[in-house]
């Protein structure tokens, strides 16, 4: 996708002003990172019609510890 993305750019005078960086899609792929582990709990926490509260916990500290992890990746 990204070099889809980056051709496009580059053959469209008027998007080159808009071409990503190298960081730009790192922060790209950490926030979309992010936004997969949120999706991965909401979808677990919903699959029952009760959900459990132990369950409910433990998905929810997962989310967390995953989110500490990446921040203290961050530069």
């Amino acid at each position: 996708l990204r070099k889809s993305i980056n051709d496009f750019v580059a053959k469209t005078r008027e998007l080159r002003k808009y071409e990503l960086s190298d960081d730009d899609w790192q922060s790209i792929e950490l926030v979309t990172g992010w936004l997969k582990a949120f999706r991965s709990a909401t979808t677990q926490m919903s699959t029952t019609k009760r959900p459990m509260l132990s369950s409910a916990h433990a998905i929810f500290r997962g989310l967390e510890e995953s989110l500490q992890d990446d921040l203290a990746n961050l530069p």
